[in-house]
Order: C-alpha cells, then structure tokens, then sequence
C-alpha cells in the first residue's frame, strides 16, 4: 500500500496485491475490501495496540482510492485488507502516513472538587454532621424502624 498524497483533508492511497493475494480477493465470500485508519501520533512500542477510528469500504476490484482523513495532523495507520465470513479483520497491506507535527495541548480536568483541601478539614463539622453523628449515637433505628411502627 502506498500514500500517495494528502491535499485539503483529502488522502489518497494505492496498492498492490501479489498474485496469492489477487486469487484470494477474487472469492465471491468477499464482498469487498476495507480501507482502516487507526490514530498512531502517541504509539510506542510500549503499548501496541490502538484504536481504530474509521473503516471504509472500497469496491474490491479498485488498486487506489481517496478518502476524507478523520484527523488533520498527527501520524495515521492505514490498512488495506477484508473481512472473513466470521468478521475477522485479514491485512493484506499496511502503509503509515505523516500529517505533520501535533501541537499537542494537554487537557487537564478540574477535579478539585474530588479532594479535601487542608483549609475544608480545619473548619467544623457543619450543624447537619453534627446532628447526624448524636444520632448515630444512640440505639433507636433508623427511618426503616420509623415506617415499620407505624404498620403495627
């Protein structure tokens, strides 16, 4: 598989299958091939696996196609391949295909409101904690013993 060139979003690839390959497409339990594109920028070789982010199909009997790319930048995996009856995914060719440079912007979520800050553990239990723990004190029940005298 080759990239051959990236223009307005546009993406487009060729391939070239061996003769082997050419026998096994030609099948008529495969419908058609498959073009997948998987998000490859933060790979290593730490952690191999990724996600893929589009499937396309394409007329089995094509050698090039063009496609709109889910991303702009970044680096991108392309895989020509098909599926098998049972749905399992057969690569025939893969090729990698550079974007350009991500800026990468770190999102960092504000979570604060998880945490107890030093200031909040200083200041006293609130009116509603404080009667809540004088009434854990003594043995009267709960609202489950409250609604069961009243069905007496």
């Amino acid at each position: 598989m080759f990239f051959d060139s990236y223009n307005e979003g546009q993406i487009k690839c060729s391939w070239f299958f061996s003769k082997g390959d050419q026998k096994t497409i030609k099948d008529k339990s495969i419908y058609c091939l498959g073009i997948r594109i998987a998000d490859i920028t933060k790979f290593d070789t730490t952690n191999q696996r990724t996600c893929i982010m589009k499937e396309i199909e394409v007329n089995k009997n094509l050698n090039s196609t063009c496609f709109y790319s889910p991303i702009n930048d970044g680096k991108i995996l392309l895989e020509v391949g098909y599926r098998s009856f049972d749905g399992k995914w057969n690569t025939l060719s893969t090729t990698l295909c550079d974007l350009g440079i991500r800026n990468q912007v770190d999102i960092l979520y504000d979570d604060s409101w998880f945490y107890i800050s030093d200031s909040s553990r200083q200041v006293p239990d609130s009116l509603h904690e404080r009667i809540f723990q004088l009434s854990n004190s003594r043995n009267i029940g709960g609202s489950e013993r409250i609604s069961n005298r009243n069905k007496r």
